[in-house]
């Protein structure tokens, strides 16, 4: 039985106490909210880490010794019980070191390989992406950290091997399998057969096996030429989000079109979380988002060399300080009731008839919250009820600190009377504002590419409903308007959307969806600030 300090805490809450029941209510908007503890354990679980590097010639200079040096960081951080793995890609892809448990020798022989990386060649994104993701899938089951992830970070767009946006997305649900096939590795060298020393390094050092290895032969492959760039895919533009016209009581927009979204988290089923990391204004920022909404990872951008080593800590302080997996959400509509549209960065699965709805949430970090806005639509009733029965909430997951499956649930009531002169509840109207712009971003995100004027007029609805929500004071609602701003600003005209817009729509917009932290105060975490104060010296 874990203690209430190690358990995730599930509450559900209403926008309004009371609603008249003598009329049918189309959306009672309502909210599950799941809740990590703060924990700090003097022995955490251990974590098994693939750094997908691109090396590839525009990465030379600044860029890759900062790389090279945030990864030295990385290192020194994990504990002996900790593996960490890289992966290398440039025209072709090579496994630097296999997952390597975090001894204090192994630190030294893997510290000096990072610090032989070198610049050349294209760039075989997804040829390192799922190579990265095949050293998490091949694990044996003994070894098999709790928490593994892969960290993909690159400063150019796909050019080499798989280039397709959703050709590379397709091939993230079979890793091993598209590894196999023509053209994803065409150009690459074969990596190296697992070292010895991954079995838990009972049979040989690390430092022989290295020399075992590089004493191979390396195989003669003729390079091939560059394929041409792919043009960028057209989009069509979705109606425009009437965001000012939503009441509070009033449902957020119906889900976004499948023709127009984005790969949706979840989609892939992979035993780990993929992280990207795009440098500058080159990358694919719908890529990377993509990659990581398939995997349950984050896309962050990163706009400066000064924030590489930060971005990489705030993700590593995460991973490091995860209290809960494979987190599953089940809302159930009590008599009288059916579940309107519910939005979450993994597309909810709503049951024909509007009766239970299942969200995967992922992972959950320490002191993080997921806020789940739940619109419900009630019958009318012949007469005043005290506390109807609305949905019943279940939450299901893995208890990393007490490595036991949990099940938790609570029901949600509401009183049918006379809602005359009612106040909104505060937190259910600030987190519904919060899922409003991150729809709007969403939608104006996919439409910039074009009709910017149009993108931009979506935001700034998105920004006026916000500044007469009410709740414009918030601390939470201040930093979505400061996000609006900063993002109207960089589709100001194409060269500042192609500069940044396109990039910072796309973060922003995740960020806020998914409640997680990159940059913005609203999310952070101890763990993840503790994390970032340790880079400084790198910058």
């Amino acid at each position: 039985m874990a203690s209430p300090a190690q358990e995730i805490n599930l509450t559900a809450s209403t926008q309004y106490a009371a609603y008249d029941h003598s009329k049918a209510i189309r959306d009672c908007i309502s909210m599950a909210t799941v809740r990590a503890p703060i924990y700090e354990p003097q022995s955490r679980s251990a974590v098994d880490i693939v750094a997908v590097i691109d090396r590839s010639g525009s990465m030379a200079g600044v860029k890759l010794n900062l790389v090279r040096k945030t990864l030295l960081f990385v290192i020194d951080q994990l504990k002996p019980c900790d593996r960490l793995c890289l992966v290398l890609y440039d025209d072709n892809v090579v496994v630097e070191f296999p997952l390597t448990l975090m001894t204090k020798e192994n630190k030294e022989l893997t510290k000096a390989k990072v610090e032989k990386i070198s610049d050349r060649g294209a760039t075989n994104l997804c040829g390192g992406l799922l190579k990265g993701m095949e050293q998490i899938i091949v694990r044996s089951s003994g070894q098999k950290a709790k928490v593994a992830s892969v960290l993909l970070f690159t400063d150019g767009l796909a050019n080499r091997g798989i280039t397709g946006f959703t050709q590379i997305i397709d091939a993230m649900r079979d890793p091993i399998g598209s590894l196999a096939k023509p053209g994803v590795l065409d150009n690459a060298r074969p990596t190296h057969a697992p070292f010895p020393f991954m079995q838990m390094q009972q049979q040989i050092p690390m430092q022989q096996a290295m020399q075992q290895v590089s004493a191979q032969p390396p195989m003669q492959m003729q390079q091939s030429p560059a394929p041409p760039l792919p043009p960028p895919p057209m989009q069509q533009a979705a109606p425009p989000l009437q965001l000012n016209q939503f009441p509070m009581q009033q449902s957020i927009p119906q889900p976004l079109s499948e023709s127009l979204a984005i790969a949706p988290s979840g989609t892939v089923d992979f035993e780990g979380t993929v992280y990207t990391f795009g440098f500058g204004s080159d990358h694919n920022a719908d890529l990377l988002t993509a990659i990581s909404n398939a995997a349950n990872g984050v896309y962050y951008f990163i706009d400066s060399t000064e924030k590489i080593a930060e971005c990489f800590a705030d993700c590593l302080g995460g991973l490091l300080s995860v209290v809960g997996q494979n987190m599953t959400l089940t809302i159930e509509a009590q008599p009288k009731c059916t579940i309107g549209a519910v939005h979450y960065k993994n597309k909810p699965q709503i049951e024909p008839d509007n009766k239970k709805c299942v969200v995967s949430l992922g992972d959950l970090q320490s002191e993080e919250e997921r806020d789940i806005v739940v619109p419900i639509n009630l019958e009318a009733m012949e007469a005043e009820c005290m506390s109807q029965a609305l949905i019943k909430v279940t939450l299901s997951y893995f208890n990393v600190i007490t490595t036991l499956m949990q099940t938790t649930s609570v029901d949600l009531t509401v009183d049918r009377k006379s809602a005359a002169g009612l106040q909104p509840n505060e937190a259910v109207t600030v987190q519904l504002q919060r899922v409003r712009v991150a729809l709007a971003m969403e939608e104006a995100r996919k439409i910039a590419p074009v009709d910017l004027r149009r993108a931009k007029s979506m935001l700034e609805a998105a920004k006026k409903s916000l500044e007469e929500s009410g709740v414009v004071q918030h601390k939470l609602c201040q930093a979505l308007l400061s996000d609006l701003n900063k993002t109207i600003g960089d589709l100001r005209d194409q060269h500042s959307y192609h500069e940044r817009g396109s990039h910072t729509i796309a973060s922003f917009g995740q960020e806020h969806m998914a409640q997680r932290s990159k940059f913005s105060p609203s999310y952070v975490t101890t763990a993840k600030s503790a994390m970032r104060a340790q880079t400084q010296h790198l910058k």
